[in-house]
């Protein structure tokens, strides 16, 4: 884009032409690379490498044998051009069914089941090739938004007659009980969840040791994994040592010696600043909305464990701010996979020692995800405020609500049963109180409505 840039402005021959005073354009050039810098890191790294992986994956394919291989719509004369710009459109338009033929079912059982994708998953790769235009300064690729969505109903009309009608439910993970959590905290030092002996559960490891710190925190904040792992040692984490700080009888405490976490009492207070997250990637809207965890006794509370973290594997002051707060070795970050697989085998472990708490046919229910849908399901059992619970769960919009918080079962039984309980009057509707008709001006005016939508012309599409 900055070569763009500078062709342009070196080109204008206009009265209001940008003409450096000594005839060097060096500098302005700079401008343009410095700015070009700027576009290509503003956006979410994880949705960056997602939606190259789209591109990479049905694009580029597309291109390539449909395309002339150029992947990238550079025709600046779809911004004069009414069939240029038509063009581009009804390109997408193409490569959207072309994806909805080629894409596979996302979950293994969807697959076992020959079934298509949906058609959410479908738009995806559309998704991604208008951002990754736009990322990189080409931002005339549009859409007829409307025309898309009727399009995508169709779809999803088509989708469910094949697969039925429920087929269209996102299929979300459960939240995860706090009873559950806390079980899983608390297994056993030396338990085997595996035949390796890398299974065995070792607080002296620090692998381990984070991750248990790792589900405690998660339980009482709701962080993503994203937000405390890695995807893969190319990233680099954001929750780092210094996001934890200690309030010590009262005393902020940002560089706490072992001694002090070995001392620990119910005058401690852990204090977590949140890294940046998926909502909020400059963290200037959650950023000083920190969690504040009172340490206790219990083995399974987040600040005795975070404290236990701290006394056992000590970070230098001035390494606080470069040190992953959950690592595998050394300075190495835990990672996606990681997590989810130490999470499966200890989700194991606890159906097989407690099946009344989590039954052996519930496993599939949960994954880390659920530490956030649990927290969120508990503060609305407790009646706390909607906005409140979006600002301790870091959402961007309340809507997320809407499928996360979800009312609990006795919650929601003892609220009908009262509801049955209750008795009022009211009038609903037009009152027909027989009166005679005056006049018949209300026909017309339902007659004038039809006579419009008659008027109106056919929807062309």
């Amino acid at each position: 884009m900055s070569h763009r840039m500078l062709d342009l402005l070196q080109g204008d021959s206009s009265d209001f032409a940008m003409c450096p005073e000594s005839g060097d354009w060096t500098e302005v050039g700079s401008f343009c690379a410095e700015f070009e810098a700027a576009l290509q890191s503003s956006g979410n790294p994880n949705t960056l490498h997602k939606y190259r992986l789209h591109w990479n994956q049905y694009w580029r394919p597309f291109a390539r044998k449909y395309l002339q291989g150029k992947e990238f719509r550079t025709d600046s004369s779809v911004l004069t051009s009414d069939s240029a710009a038509k063009r581009e459109t009804f390109v997408l338009y193409c490569f959207l069914i072309y994806c909805r033929r080629l894409m596979p079912a996302k979950s293994k059982a969807d697959k076992a089941a020959d079934k298509m994708a949906k058609p959410q998953s479908v738009v995806a790769p559309l998704k991604a090739v208008r951002y990754l235009h736009k990322h990189c300064g080409y931002g005339h690729l549009l859409l007829d938004l409307a025309l898309l969505s009727k399009a995508l109903r169709g779809l999803s009309k088509e989708f469910m007659a094949r697969h039925g009608q429920d087929s269209l439910i996102p299929n979300r993970k459960y939240g995860m009980p706090f009873a559950i959590a806390n079980a899983m905290i608390c297994i056993p030092e030396g338990t085997k969840l595996g035949h390796s002996s890398s299974t065995k559960v070792s607080r002296t490891l620090l692998r381990w040791m984070s991750f248990i710190a790792a589900m405690a925190l998660c339980k009482v904040t709701g962080y993503r994994k994203a937000e405390v792992a890695v995807r893969s040692l190319e990233y680099k984490v954001d929750l780092v040592f210094s996001n934890l700080v200690w309030f010590i009888k009262g005393v902020e405490t940002p560089f706490p010696t072992v001694a002090q976490m070995r001392a620990a009492d119910t005058s401690y207070v852990a204090c977590i600043a949140p890294p940046p997250s998926k909502a909020d990637c400059t963290n200037e809207k959650y950023g000083m909305f920190r969690a504040y965890v009172r340490w206790s006794p219990s083995p399974s509370n987040t600040a005795n464990v975070l404290a236990q973290l701290e006394a056992t594997f000590p970070v230098a002051a001035s390494e606080r701010s470069s040190t992953p707060l959950f690592r595998a070795s050394g300075d190495a970050p835990l990672t996606h996979s990681q997590l989810d697989s130490m999470l499966a085998k200890s989700l194991r472990f606890v159906a097989s020692t407690q099946p009344d708490l989590l039954s052996p046919d519930h496993l599939h229910r949960y994954s880390w995800h659920s530490f956030r849908r649990g927290l969120a399901m508990g503060l609305r059992k407790l009646k706390v405020p909607d906005h409140l619970i979006q600002m301790y769960c870091r959402w961007a919009s309340p809507r997320s609500l809407e499928a996360y918080a979800l009312l609990d079962m006795d919650q929601y039984a003892d609220q009908i049963a009262e509801a049955e309980q209750q008795t009022f009057k009211t009038i609903s509707g037009k009152p027909d109180y027989q009166l005679p008709q005056i006049d018949d001006d209300d026909r017309h005016i339902h007659m004038a409505a039809m006579a419009a939508q008659l008027d109106m012309p056919e929807d062309p599409h």
